[in-house]
């Protein structure tokens, strides 16, 4: 108790305060400049700032210590017109504890015997979310119940006071992480939901965060978005099945960009470039096609190799700097988010390492031996080589048989 005393208030009006005192510090460029050297190597330590040292419970007065997020509400609903027209953020499915036949009679889900989800509710509910629970999928009943079914869905939406809070928090960390000067009035005076795709992450790092509810929490089957299906009808009939996307690509990859953020869109954008660049070889090889008969086999074959060494090497070549000039360009459109803040960083579950002390946090942190990976990187050498081999083979073939038909 003496220790969670001890721990500063996580208010947001705080936070706000010490963005505000960053902007007017003389030692704001210098600090920026030193960032990088702050991070040490990934492979032996992880960022200098880590997400155990942010309190992602509810933000709390320093005064009264009651909190400054009004707790969200949830509710047991009926498949049907209760659910019509409503829209939700996230979808939570989570397993029907088992229970004794004698004590689970057709019960409802507001019965204490379903108290997985009745605990993973109220950690949501404590973080400002708004929950509604629909029973899952009847095909599959839970043993010895005459109603209810296998599954319990949790539809989850945030308010606006909870997604401003913790938006403005995640906000701040992530311009710790990886921001620069510029950042900082946007940062200060900026919304931080501007955008649908904004507000999923904001909701998403709460629930990963903030309730510590994934995939690997007991009972929990699977944690998703929801798909607004308004939006996805709007862009399938204006882009996807339209012949102009070509055309259109800017707006297209603005709405891809708002609705399913920065990562999404930035990797349609590089299709949209790579195939744009693929229509310069296309004519040229049609038309080297076209002429097959007139140039006769022998030059037909002679031009190949002048061919694939263009291919090879100049229009290679040009596709990397034209993909570097849009690369630069999406990042000044979108305010660095193409590199820096395309990714939020989560501890990966999954991870198994070595524990140690971080010497740039003091706190205790996991590393994975950089020999570990040595094995891996002599098969994919020994699976180049292989493929390097049978490509020369392949040459050898083609110059032989061209030899035999001159």
């Amino acid at each position: 108790m003496a220790d969670a005393a001890a721990q500063p208030p996580s208010n947001p009006e705080t936070e706000i305060h010490i963005i505000e005192e960053l902007a007017s510090s003389p030692l704001l460029n210098e600090m920026v400049a030193k960032r990088e050297e702050r991070h040490l190597s990934s492979s032996v330590v992880s960022l200098a700032v880590q997400d155990d040292q942010w309190s992602f419970t509810p933000p709390v007065s320093p005064r009264s210590g009651a909190s400054l997020l009004k707790p969200g509400h949830y509710r047991y609903l009926r498949v049907g017109s209760e659910l019509e027209g409503a829209l939700y953020d996230f979808a939570i499915v989570t397993h029907r504890k088992p229970v004794d036949e004698k004590f689970f009679i057709g019960s409802s889900p507001e019965k204490k015997h379903d108290g997985p989800e009745t605990r993973i509710i109220d950690k949501l509910v404590a973080h400002g979310l708004d929950v509604d629970i629909i029973e899952g999928d009847f095909s599959r009943m839970v043993k010895g119940a005459s109603e209810g079914s296998k599954y319990f869905v949790l539809l989850v939406s945030g308010n606006e006071e909870a997604l401003t809070a913790y938006g403005r928090r995640l906000k701040f960390q992530t311009w710790l992480r990886s921001g620069n000067s510029r950042e900082v009035d946007a940062l200060v005076k900026g919304n931080p939901i501007v955008t649908p795709a904004d507000r999923i992450q904001v909701i998403d790092h709460i629930i990963r965060e903030g309730a510590k509810i994934t995939t690997s929490t007991p009972y929990v089957h699977s944690v998703f978005p929801v798909h607004d299906p308004k939006t996805n009808e709007y862009l399938l009939k204006t882009f996807i099945q339209s012949p102009r996307l070509e055309l259109v690509s800017e707006r297209f990859l603005a709405k891809m960009r708002a609705h399913f953020g920065e990562k999404v869109a930035y990797y349609f954008a590089f299709m949209d470039c790579y195939n744009k660049s693929l229509l310069p070889i296309a004519i040229l090889g049609v038309l080297l096609t076209c002429f097959r008969n007139v140039l006769g086999m022998a030059m037909y074959m002679r031009v190949l190799v002048v061919w694939a060494l263009l291919v090879s090497v100049v229009w290679s070549y040009w596709v990397l700097k034209k993909w570097s000039h849009r690369n630069n360009e999406l990042n000044f459109q979108w305010d660095n988010d193409a590199d820096t803040k395309t990714v939020v960083y989560y501890r990966n579950p999954k991870f198994r390492g070595e524990s140690f002390i971080n010497p740039v946090t003091g706190l205790q942190d996991q590393s994975y031996a950089s020999w570990k990976r040595y094995p891996k990187y002599v098969a994919v050498l020994l699976f180049m080589i292989l493929q390097i081999s049978i490509m020369m083979l392949v040459i050898a073939c083609w110059i032989t048989a061209f030899e035999v038909i001159q």
